[in-house]
């Protein structure tokens, strides 16, 4: 496999690292390889996701997205949405460690977790569909509901981003300054038990209950926001504004 992930093994948790990029932005070829690894392991294994740099992961890849048609976008959106589900649906208990920024769709890889640990910082977590002007899909949508049950509104609804000490003061992600090894420990130990398991189980009925009931008419109404004249727009200032940064940066 190509470096876009990095796969290493600590205290018999496997660690995923994305190293896509500077930004480990979520294009075809990432999903792909997180796919890939997620079904080589072995099932009932711990798995813990971390990123690289500055950036657990910025999110889809919208200069990616905007040069597929309506449906090399609806595929992408699919198998983004395997992903988030293959994650989800792991026997074994799995955990997101963010290094950094972990915004939009790199925010919902992180929050299919089972426990999600943030790194002290002043980086930028969470959504901001909201302000865009579109909604979610169906299956990150219906996981955040699910999980995130008394806190969900907090992370939905917010126009801007967190930053960790912020979401970690309503959510259950946690602050954490241990070494990797102390917190491959952690994870262990917590694998071990049976609570998280049944809590768990609990949620996947709840979702797929949710999607078999929803699914359709969320989807409708994520493509037709994405395509919209505000939508379309939002993005293109990001995308501009990357480009401008990029330009600056060189001439620096």
């Amino acid at each position: 496999m190509n470096s876009s992930v990095k796969l290493r093994k600590k205290n018999g948790v496997n660690i995923l690292v994305l190293e896509h990029a500077r930004a480990n932005t979520l294009d075809d070829k990432l999903i792909r390889m997180l796919s890939e690894y997620l079904r080589q392991l072995e099932d009932t294994e711990p798995v813990l996701m971390t990123g690289n740099g500055d950036f657990f992961s910025a999110g889809l890849d919208l200069h990616y997205c905007e040069r597929l048609d309506k449906t090399e976008f609806e595929n992408f959106i699919e198998n983004f949405q395997h992903l988030l589900l293959s994650l989800f649906n792991r026997a074994g208990f799995t955990t997101a460690l963010l290094n950094g920024h972990a915004v939009a769709g790199g925010f919902l890889l992180a929050a299919c977790a089972d426990l999600v640990m943030m790194r002290p910082g002043t980086y930028a977590v969470g959504l901001n569909e909201a302000r865009l002007g579109f909604s979610l899909p169906a299956v990150p949508l219906s996981i955040l509901k699910h999980t995130y049950v008394s806190c969900f509104e907090l992370i939905s609804g917010r126009h801007e981003f967190y930053r960790p000490e912020q979401i970690a003061a309503f959510s259950p992600f946690e602050i954490c300054v241990a070494d990797l090894g102390t917190i491959c420990k952690k994870i262990k130990n917590i694998a071990a038990g049976e609570t998280w398991r049944k809590l768990k189980k609990i949620r996947q009925e709840a979702v797929y209950a949710d999607l078999e009931k929803n699914k359709a008419e969320i989807m409708k109404r994520f493509y037709t926001e994405w395509w919209s004249e505000k939508a379309v727009s939002a993005r293109g200032d990001i995308t501009a504004g990357f480009v401008r940064r990029k330009q600056a940066a060189k001439a620096d």
